[in-house]
């Protein structure tokens, strides 16, 4: 592989296949009771690199995100999958548990504390437990309304809270959906509330070919 990258520093492929290599030597040095922290700084500069060429590959992001988590390096973690969610609001995120994760050991800041409320009550409905998922999500919302309501901060563009506004509406509408018919007019109240915050529509512009 580096020979391929010295031959070419545009070849993702060169990149990715160092850094699998690098993690494979991470388990081995860890199976082993040794330090795998060199080879996992240099997967996540071989990530880096690749990132430079292709910087709306997903998948890359998404997996040195992980790797900074694995140095408990948890802000570098947390803006890798906050960028990844950035560029694919409405797809599947397969790093949901981590990027909550990483959050906990965030959640002194307010902002944080927020946004961990909110993915908390995503993980929670994906697996399962829709009483905890109301009240995560109802804790992380009441945080973004009150962000709208007196204007959006500095760092935080209103499309954004807007977009997760509408977000957890939506998942609020599943959670109370799936509670029974007493709970059908809260559900049906959190999708009126997701299509009003244009949440509905983005995603549906998203999806549609």
């Amino acid at each position: 592989f580096g020979r391929a990258i010295g031959l070419s520093r545009r070849r993702v492929a060169a990149w990715r296949g160092r850094a699998d290599v690098r993690g494979a030597l991470c388990l081995i040095r860890a199976a082993r009771g040794e330090d795998p922290s060199a080879e996992v700084r240099g997967a996540i500069d071989d990530f880096a690199a690749a990132l430079e060429i292709v910087p709306g590959d997903l998948e890359l992001r998404r997996r040195r995100g992980t790797l900074y988590a694995a140095l408990e390096r948890w802000g570098d973690a947390v803006a890798d999958f906050e960028e990844a969610r950035r560029r694919d609001p409405f797809g599947p995120d397969p790093c949901l548990e981590s990027w909550v994760a990483c959050l906990g050991h965030l959640e002194r800041d307010p902002a944080r504390g927020a946004k961990w409320g909110l993915l908390r009550g995503e993980l929670f409905l994906c697996n399962g437990a829709d009483s905890t998922a109301r009240a995560e999500l109802e804790r992380g919302l009441a945080w973004l309304s009150e962000r709208l309501s007196g204007g959006a901060g500095a760092g935080e563009p209103e499309a954004e809270l807007r977009s997760a506004a509408g977000r957890a509406h939506f998942s609020l509408a599943r959670a109370y959906g799936r509670a029974g018919p007493a709970s059908i007019d809260k559900a049906f109240r959190h999708l009126d509330e997701s299509v009003r915050h244009g949440w509905m529509d983005a995603a549906r512009a998203e999806t549609e070919p």
